[in-house]
């Protein structure tokens, strides 16, 4: 398959968890009563698995580290809008989408994101998001879709969160993220 179809399929099944999460009737309980804390920091340590790597010259998964920074406010119990930030904190070389002898050199580079997320349970959230990746040889737009699941703190009003991501870097390369974080709720 395609990049575009995976794509495609990935739009269309956030499209149908979200309008499945629209026609589910909300219960309506003390905790949900409640004022939410509209706001989240989180901290997370990923790891970005790239499929496109060059490793010694030959092509050959990567497997590299990094941290990401999340802002988040919460329009409510379901909705949320955030700045998401990641960065990989290593050098490596990937070959460029749909080539087979361009390759570009990444030097830690550092991408911001817009963010939507809709928790379709008290735990588990999707998320899309656009923004950009800014690096020292040349910067690429990024589109993100991504998954999370976490698990609250209430006494301290944080939470620690499982998260996945699949990040599209335009005309670049494709990286999917797995981390774990820890945010506080003010």
């Amino acid at each position: 398959m395609s990049r575009q179809k995976y794509l495609i399929l990935t739009i269309i099944l956030i499209s149908g968890s979200l309008m499945h999460g629209q026609g589910v009737k909300e219960e309506t309980n003390d905790e949900q009563s409640e004022t939410i804390k509209k706001h989240s920091l989180g901290l997370f340590l990923t790891h970005s698995y790239i499929n496109q790597g060059i490793s010694n010259g030959k092509k050959d998964w990567l497997i590299v580290p990094s941290l990401a920074i999340n802002y988040n406010y919460s329009f409510n119990h379901k909705w949320s809008l955030g700045l998401h930030t990641d960065l990989i904190i290593e050098d490596f070389i990937v070959e460029r989408e749909d080539s087979n002898e361009e390759v570009l050199e990444r030097e830690f580079p550092f991408s911001a994101l817009v963010v939507g997320s809709h928790k379709l349970s008290e735990s588990f959230g999707i998320a899309v998001g656009l923004g950009a990746e800014w690096e020292t040889n040349e910067n690429f737009a990024v589109a993100r879709f991504g998954a999370e699941y976490g698990i609250e703190i209430p006494i301290k009003e944080m939470e620690v969160i499982f998260a996945f991501n699949y990040d599209v870097i335009f005309n670049a390369y494709d990286s999917f993220n797995l981390g774990i974080g820890i945010a506080k709720k003010f």
